[in-house]
């Protein structure tokens, strides 16, 4: 091919380009004009996909947060691990209920519970002085999970004062540190 046939099929490509662009705009322009049960299915679509993107992006952060939790957990980071359990709550009881129930919108919902069981039943069993005021409450009575109320016990409170182990050897080695460490330095220990 020479350049001056290159040129032509070149402009008929952006003609061609031109005229698409230009018919898909006329097309966009016109459809609303034919009545008004068009009109609100398209407003429902677009609603729907705009609760769509505002649930699944409060589903994601409150995961975020939960993998935060989690992992601030595992290095025994109890305040930040409480934190980040909060905010995750906070996420999901910021989510419409009225968006999320309809039969509609049923995978929402059970995304939403999914995530919310895992994260109430963790926070439950990884916390300690889990105030009264928690969200963590609110979410497990709105969801109907059953939970305990883990307290933490001062010395004051035991009735019975613990062994004062004179009578075990113990065999200091990295794994009975580690556990020494864990009961000696950290809230939950």
């Amino acid at each position: 091919m020479n350049k001056k046939s290159i040129t032509l099929l070149s402009q008929k490509v952006f003609s061609a380009f031109v005229m698409l662009v230009l018919a898909f705009s006329l097309s966009q322009l016109f459809s609303g004009c034919s009545g008004a049960d068009e009109d609100t299915g398209k407003s429902l679509a677009e609603q729907r996909a705009k609760d769509s993107v505002k649930v699944y992006t409060k589903l994601e952060s409150a995961f975020t947060q939960y993998q935060k939790a989690l992992s601030y957990n595992e290095a025994f980071q109890d305040l930040d691990s409480k934190n980040s359990f909060e905010a995750a709550l906070k996420d999901l009881l910021s989510i419409s209920q009225g968006t999320i129930e309809t039969p509609s919108t049923y995978q929402w919902r059970k995304d939403y519970e999914e995530l919310s069981t895992s994260i109430v039943q963790d926070y439950f069993s990884t916390q300690s002085n889990i105030d009264e005021k928690s969200s963590g409450f609110k979410l497990a009575k709105r969801l109907s999970i059953d939970v305990e109320k883990l307290n933490k016990y001062t010395e004051e409170e035991t009735t019975e004062p613990l062994p004062d182990g004179k009578g075990m050897p113990l065999v200091k080695n990295d794994a009975v540190q580690e556990y020494l460490d864990f009961f000696s330095k950290t809230d939950r220990g």
